[in-house]
C-alpha cells in the first residue's frame, strides 16, 4: 500500500471517529432537547440498557440477586411493574422532568407537576401497552390513556421526537422543549450514568422573590422565639446575626448559581456519587470559587504510615480562607462583644483565634488512628494533626482556643460529671520538639453507680490518662497535634511532620481510589471502614461478645474529596466495590455462624 493510500485511509478512520463521537454526543442531547426548558429540575438517565446491565452485575458481585431476583433484570422489573414492556429502546436515554409548582389563592403551594420522556423504539406500540382513558378529552397529537396503577386518573401521552412524553396534566406536553445546559453540566451528563439537574435560573424565579419577602419574617420570628427564653434572650441579637449571615449566603447561592448536579456512576471497582455547583463566572461566588485552589502540597503529606480509621487533608490559599471569614464571621464576632456579655466575649474570643489559624493554615492533614494496645491500656480515640503554614500563629491560635474552652467549661453548671479543661506549656519534649499538654477530666460523683460505670466507661474508652494529648512546634512552617496518642506515635508524627512525605497515597488501596476521585481537589478524605469494623469486633470480643468475622486485610477505603474547576464546586465519594463485597460476604458469614449456635474461628 502506497503512503498516499495509508495517509487516506488515516483521515477516513479519523474523520469516522469525529462523526461517532458527534453522534453520541447528539444522542445523549437528545432527551434534554424534549425536556420543556422552564422544568425546574431533570433526572436523567443516560443509556437505560447499558446501567441496567451495570446494576445487575453489581448486584449479583454483592449477592443482591439472590436476596431479591429482580435484581438479575432490574430495568425489566420495573418495566413490567409500570405497564411498559412493548416499543422501548432500551438503548438511549430516559428523563423525568419536574416544574416548581405554582401558589394557591390561600399562598400554599401546589404539588410540583411532573413529565416523564422515555425512549421508544415504536411510539404505536408503546402506547398500546394502556388502555385508553374513557371519556377524557385530548388534544390533537395527544393520547389519554388509564394510568395503570390508579384507573380512575388519566395520563396523557405526546411524540417527541424519539420520545414518548408522558404528564397527568396535558398542558406540559405543549410547552417549548430544548432545555440548555451549560458546558459543565453537559460534561457531567456526558461522564455518568445517571444525573438529578437543578435548573437555577428556573428555581430562581420562584424562591428568591420568596426568600426576600419572608426574610424580615424569619428574623422576627427568631427574635419572638429567643424572647421567651431567658437562658437565650442575652444571645438574642447574636443569633440574629448568625441567622442573618445565613440568610445572605443562602440568597448569594441563589442568585450566584447556574446550576446544581447530583451524579451517579457504576463501573466494576464500585459506585461514585458527586455534586456540583456551578457559579456565573462574574458573581461574587464564582470568583470566590475561582480562587479556591490547592498549593500544590500533597493533601496527605506529612501523615506517619501507619493504620487509620479514617484520614485525609486538604490544601487552601488562606487569603482566599481568610476573606470568606472576615464577610460571614466578622459580624458574629463584632455581635458578641456587644451583646453577648461575658460568655459572648470569650465566645467571639475563640472565634477570632479560629480566623487567626484558618488564615494561617496552608495545609492540615489529619487522621484517627488504629490503636494497637489493649483495651484500657491505651485510648481508643487516637488523632494525629499535621498544619502547616504559620506555625507560631497557628500554636499560639491554638493555645488561646484551649484556654478560652477552659473558661467556658468552668462557668458549665456544677454536677455529677462537671468537666475540667487544663493547659500545661512545655508539658514534655519528645525528639527536640517541646510539647504542650491539654487534657479533659470528669469530676464524677463516686456516690452514684451511674457515674462510677460512667468513669469505667470512660477509661475504657479514653485510657488511664484520660481525654488529652500534646501539641507543638516542629519548625517555623510546621505544627503537630496528637490526642491520645503514646509517646511512639508522638516520636512518629513528629518525624513525618519534618519529612513532609506523602506515604499515605502511595499504598495500593489509597491510589485505587484517589484514581476514580477528579482533579482539581482541595479536599479529600478516606475512611477505612474494614479498620473500623476488624477493631469494633476486636472490642467487642474484649468486653465477652461472641463475635466472629474476619476481613480480607488492606482493602480499598470509601474515598470522599471537595475541589472546584473554575467557577465550579464539587464533591465526591467513591465507594469501592471490592471493600462492600468483602464486608457483605463477612457479614453473612457471621450471621451464619450465629445463626448455628457460634463455631471456631474469628479474626
Amino acid at each position: 500500500m502506497r503512503v498516499s493510500q495509508i495517509v487516506k485511509v488515516r483521515r477516513v478512520a479519523a474523520a469516522a471517529a469525529v462523526a461517532a463521537f458527534v453522534l453520541c454526543t447528539q444522542a445523549r442531547a437528545q432527551v434534554f432537547e424534549q425536556v420543556p426548558a422552564d422544568a425546574a429540575a431533570v433526572f436523567e438517565i443516560k443509556d437505560l440498557g447499558g446501567l441496567n446491565t451495570k446494576v445487575a452485575k453489581m448486584a449479583k458481585t454483592f449477592g443482591l440477586d439472590e436476596i431479591s431476583p429482580e435484581f438479575k433484570d432490574p430495568l425489566a422489573s420495573l418495566l413490567e411493574k409500570g405497564h411498559m414492556t412493548k416499543g422501548i429502546d432500551k438503548s438511549r436515554d430516559a428523563a423525568l422532568a419536574v416544574f416548581a409548582p405554582d401558589k394557591k389563592g390561600d399562598g400554599a403551594a401546589n404539588e410540583p407537576d411532573a413529565l416523564a420522556l422515555i425512549p421508544v423504539s415504536d411510539y404505536k406500540a408503546f402506547v398500546g401497552n394502556f388502555e385508553p382513558a374513557d371519556g377524557a378529552a385530548a388534544p390533537a397529537g395527544l393520547t389519554a390513556v388509564k394510568d395503570p396503577n390508579n384507573p380512575s386518573a388519566t395520563t396523557y401521552i405526546a411524540e417527541h421526537g424519539k420520545y414518548a412524553a408522558m404528564s397527568d396534566k396535558k398542558e406540559l406536553l405543549s410547552r417549548k422543549v430544548g432545555l440548555k445546559l451549560t458546558a459543565a453540566v453537559r460534561k457531567e451528563a456526558d461522564a455518568k450514568d445517571a444525573i438529578f439537574y437543578i435548573n437555577m435560573p428556573a428555581v430562581r424565579d420562584k424562591v428568591l422573590p420568596e426568600m426576600k419577602a419572608n426574610r424580615q419574617k424569619m428574623l422576627d420570628e427568631v427574635g419572638s422565639s429567643l424572647e421567651n427564653n431567658p437562658q437565650m434572650k442575652q444571645f438574642g441579637p447574636v443569633i440574629k446575626v448568625v441567622v442573618n449571615q445565613w440568610l445572605d449566603f443562602a440568597q448569594n447561592f441563589m442568585t450566584d448559581a447556574q446550576a446544581v448536579v447530583f451524579s451517579l456512576n457504576l463501573t466494576d471497582d464500585g459506585m461514585a456519587g458527586g455534586g456540583l455547583a456551578e457559579f456565573a463566572p462574574d458573581s461574587e461566588m464564582g470568583k470566590t470559587v475561582a480562587q479556591m485552589k490547592s498549593n500544590g502540597t500533597p493533601l496527605l503529606a506529612g501523615l506517619p504510615d501507619r493504620k487509620y480509621f479514617a484520614f485525609g487533608g486538604f490544601s487552601v490559599d488562606p487569603g482566599v480562607t481568610g476573606k470568606m471569614l472576615d464577610q460571614y464571621v466578622d459580624p458574629v464576632i463584632k455581635e458578641l462583644n456587644k451583646s453577648g456579655g461575658d460568655t459572648g466575649k470569650q465566645i467571639a474570643d475563640l472565634l477570632k483565634s479560629m480566623k487567626v489559624m484558618m488564615a494561617s493554615t496552608t495545609h492540615s492533614a489529619s487522621g484517627y488512628v488504629v490503636p494497637t494496645g489493649p483495651l484500657g491500656q491505651e485510648s481508643i480515640v487516637q488523632a494525629v494533626t499535621v498544619v502547616n503554614g504559620d506555625a507560631e500563629k497557628i500554636h499560639e491560635s491554638y493555645k488561646t482556643m484551649l484556654g478560652g474552652m477552659s473558661k467556658l467549661m468552668a462557668q458549665a453548671p456544677k454536677g455529677a460529671a462537671a468537666p475540667k479543661f487544663e493547659v500545661t506549656p512545655d508539658a514534655k519534649t519528645v525528639d527536640g520538639v517541646k510539647l504542650d499538654s491539654y487534657s479533659m477530666k470528669m469530676e464524677f460523683d463516686q456516690n452514684d453507680p451511674s457515674a462510677a460505670q460512667a468513669q469505667q466507661m470512660m477509661g475504657m474508652i479514653y485510657g488511664p490518662n484520660g481525654m488529652g494529648g500534646n501539641m507543638g512546634v516542629v519548625n517555623d512552617k510546621t505544627l503537630v497535634v496528637v490526642q491520645g496518642g503514646t509517646d511512639k506515635l508522638l516520636s512518629e508524627t513528629i518525624a513525618a511532620a519534618k519529612a513532609g512525605k506523602d506515604v499515605l497515597s502511595q499504598t495500593p488501596g489509597v491510589k485505587s481510589v484517589s484514581a476514580q476521585l477528579p482533579d482539581g481537589r482541595v479536599l479529600e478524605y478516606y475512611v477505612a471502614l474494614d479498620n473500623i469494623v476488624t477493631s469494633a469486633v476486636k472490642y467487642a470480643q474484649g468486653f465477652g461478645l461472641q463475635v466472629k468475622l474476619k476481613l480480607p486485610q488492606n482493602l480499598p477505603p470509601l474515598g470522599v474529596s471537595a475541589g472546584t474547576d473554575g467557577p465550579s464546586a464539587r464533591m465526591d465519594v467513591f465507594v469501592p466495590a471490592q471493600t462492600v463485597q468483602s464486608l457483605v460476604a463477612a457479614g453473612i458469614q457471621a450471621y451464619t455462624q450465629m445463626q448455628n449456635g457460634g463455631g471456631a474461628g474469628g479474626l
